[in-house]
């Protein structure tokens, strides 16, 4: 018996997005290599259990074609008309491989990282025994994949359409049907949407770190360390970094001409503590900025969470960002609008930064009160954050509640801006820290 193992690695993803965009999740990352490769590594193994086993790649992306080519025990096939739907993928496949009577054909989607080749094998040994013509995985009711089917049902197989699979084959011949209970739930899972790829990768030990960027002013610094005092109690890993500038601190990691070592210094400081500052070392002796793109794809996955500094103030209360600011990448789990509520009863010109920007809003020398911040806030960065960045979580954190005072006038602007805002006194957060730090 001559079996056929074909690994469907050619879908469109067309319900996959991160952060608003349409991703291939087949070439996503879970704990250090691309999700399709899971079940391909389990098919090689079950492959090793059948005399005259052979695998087939199917895909149309080139980055799994030129890995899967260099495989000694798979021939991977390219075909670009699978983005027109799965009966291009199984025509394909089917008119490569050399027709023998005494074949099967097993068909294994590559988006199942669960999957196990031990499964595999009793499945294809059990449908064997079976002398059914076609065979299928099961949870309880549900079918699943992989399937199998002998010879006789390619003609059918070459001639479905569109998106069809092979289970529109089954459904026409019932009776001829195995049914394989899976032992586990979890082997049939698939990995459909962002929800399934994050669950797949906590079960597969490996979380997608949680990032948060702060924009606006008057505390974004403050609230960063305080966001990751509140997470490293939790035991978290946390990472602080910046897209623009940040004042030096004591202990923090800089870059400054050997990327390795920068690299190395970042793992070892996580031996030993939970928060981490790094940076790239700036002209001024008194502020580091962007570590660059490479060297933050490749620490991040040191931390569990991720503090990022995206946009400058000059220390004022109030801002309204130019045309090229915030520095927010796509990656944006949750966005921290800021506000310091000390701007509240000072001129524009004194208190917002790049008031000019704001002249439709107010003149340098008008006061700003609560409607005029309302509308700074959300002309300036809400609308403009949940329009770029629809997938992340835009919050509005007003700074600075002080008193009672400053905290009745924080729910007024909030009311106005239409906002649930996170009404906070960061100073005073800092000194219940303090005290308990002391009193330990």
């Amino acid at each position: 018996m001559k079996i056929n193992m074909i690994y469907l690695a050619a879908g469109n993803s067309r319900r996959f997005f991160i952060n608003g965009k349409h991703t291939n999740k087949l070439l996503q990352d879970i704990h250090g290599k691309p999700l399709y490769q899971y079940g391909l590594e389990q098919l090689k193994e079950a492959a090793k259990m059948f005399e005259n086993c052979h695998i087939y790649v199917v895909t149309q992306y080139p980055e799994i074609f030129d890995h899967c080519s260099k495989e000694d025990c798979v021939m991977a096939l390219f075909s670009e008309e699978s983005k027109k739907g799965m009966s291009y993928s199984i025509r394909n496949a089917l008119q490569n491989i050399k027709a023998e009577e005494n074949s099967c054909y097993l068909f294994q989607a590559a988006d199942q990282p669960f999957i196990r080749a031990e499964t595999i094998v009793r499945f294809i040994s059990e449908f064997l025994r079976s002398g059914k013509k076609a065979g299928s995985v099961m949870y309880g009711e549900v079918p699943g994949n992989p399937g199998i089917f002998r010879q006789d049902y390619v003609e059918e197989l070459k001639a479905l359409t569109g998106d069809q699979g092979g289970r529109a084959v089954m459904r026409r011949h019932p009776e001829e049907i195995f049914e394989f209970q899976l032992p586990v739930e979890k082997e049939r899972k698939d990995v459909d949407n962002f929800a399934d790829f994050q669950d797949a990768c906590e079960q597969k030990g490996q979380k997608r770190e949680f990032r948060i960027y702060a924009v606006g002013s008057g505390g974004k610094t403050s609230l960063l360390h305080y966001l990751a005092q509140k997470y490293s109690r939790k035991g978290k890993k946390v990472l602080i970094l910046t897209t623009t500038h940040m004042v030096r601190e004591k202990g923090m990691i800089l870059l400054d001409e050997d990327p390795e070592l920068f690299i190395e210094q970042v793992w070892q400081a996580f031996d030993s503590q939970l928060i981490v500052v790094a940076g790239k070392k700036e002209g001024s002796e008194k502020k580091f900025t962007w570590i660059g793109d490479d060297l933050y794809h490749k620490i991040a996955s040191y931390a569990d969470v991720i503090c990022i500094e995206a946009d400058g103030s000059k220390r004022l209360p109030a801002k309204f960002p130019g045309e090229e600011e915030p520095v927010v990448y796509p990656d944006a789990d949750q966005i921290c609008v800021v506000f310091g509520l000390s701007a509240l009863g000072q001129k524009m010109k004194d208190a917002c930064h790049r008031y000019l920007l704001a002249d439709q809003i107010a003149e340098a020398d008008e006061i700003i009160d609560e409607s005029i911040a309302a509308q700074i806030l959300q002309k300036g960065y809400l609308e403009r954050m949940r329009a770029q960045y629809p997938d992340a979580e835009t919050i509005l954190v007003l700074n600075q509640a002080d008193d009672d005072c400053l905290r009745e006038r924080a729910v007024k602007l909030a009311n106005l801006a239409g906002e649930d805002a996170k009404i906070l006194s960061l100073k005073k957060e800092f000194e219940k820290i303090a005290n308990f730090i002391e009193q330990k």
